[in-house]
Order: C-alpha cells, then structure tokens, then sequence
C-alpha cells in the first residue's frame, strides 16, 4: 500500500514535520480503505431505500407540524402540551425563545465602546453585502476549518492515501 507522506513546517527553519508517520501509515490506510468501501455499501443501500421511505418521512414532518399548529392552538406560547392517542402521547413543549437587540446605541452606551468593540460581532453576510473585495482582505482573517467535503466514487487504483496541494478558498 503506498502512502505518500505529507509534511507540515513545524516553525523549527526547514525542518519539517509528517502529518502521518512511517509507523501509523499503514493502520491509517487500512482504516482509510475499509472506511471508503464501506461508505461506498451505505451509500448505496441507502439510496436503494430512501425513495422507499421518503414519503413516509414526508408524513411523519406534515403529522408534527399539524401536533405543533394544535398545540399553539390550545395553549400559550411557553405552556406544555400533551396529546393523547389510543395507544401513544405526544408531548409538545414550549415555543423556543427568540432574543433580538433592540437598541444597540444604548447597548454600546453601557458596556463602554472599548468593551463592546470587543464584544461585537456582524454577520459575514452583511460584510460581503457591504464591503468590496479589497476591504474585505483588510478586516477579515480567513482560515480552513470545519468539515472537509466528501464524495465516494465507483472505481479505485491501488489501495493507497493520496494528498494533493493546496485549494485556494474563494473569499
């Protein structure tokens, strides 16, 4: 099995330090290969089956959602409501809470403009709806972080762990 050893600088000149080493690379691709061949089975088998249940699933949503309509209708936003069937009960709990500033000045007023500046946050939305390009590098730091995408396709070469270099992230 072939792996290809990836490295990272470790702040240290040019020494360099692997991501995988020798002595993990083969449990790695082992792990690696029976976990691709096995999303490849799941996938599969799921895809076979959810057009079996997607209709089922759709009834199940459109079933809570009349519950939760008849309960707004019998009871007050932050009261419990139980429904009893023959042989099952549902139990509806209160609507969630929803918290909106209604008047940032005067939030900003009492905490202090240093402290609020350093508490405040903008959506990344209204940024890029707002700000060009070129502002946008001035006053955004961008790094990858989160789930990494991941897609099995039918078809393999030899079994091995193949890294390729760097994506350049759209901003």
């Amino acid at each position: 099995m072939a792996v290809k050893l990836k490295y990272k600088a470790n702040g240290k000149g040019d020494e360099k330090t692997p991501l995988a080493t020798e002595e993990s690379k083969a449990e790695i691709t082992t792990e690696a290969i029976t976990a691709v061949d096995r999303i490849a089975v799941l996938e599969t088998y799921l895809a076979e089956h959810s057009a079996q249940v997607a209709d089922e699933v759709q009834e199940l949503g459109a079933l809570k959602t009349t519950l939760r309509d008849i309960a707004d209708q019998f009871a007050e936003p932050d009261e419990k409501v139980t429904i009893y069937g023959l042989a099952n009960r549902a139990e509806i709990g209160a609507k969630g809470l929803k918290r909106t500033v209604s008047d940032i000045v005067a939030v900003r007023a009492m905490m202090g403009a240093k402290q609020f500046d350093q508490l405040c946050s903008i959506p990344l939305k209204a940024i890029d709806d707002y700000l060009t390009p070129p502002q946008r590098e001035k006053v955004l730091e961008v790094e990858r972080s989160g789930t990494r995408s991941l897609s099995v396709k039918e078809g393999s070469a030899a079994p091995s762990i193949e890294v390729s270099e760097n994506v350049e992230a759209e901003l």
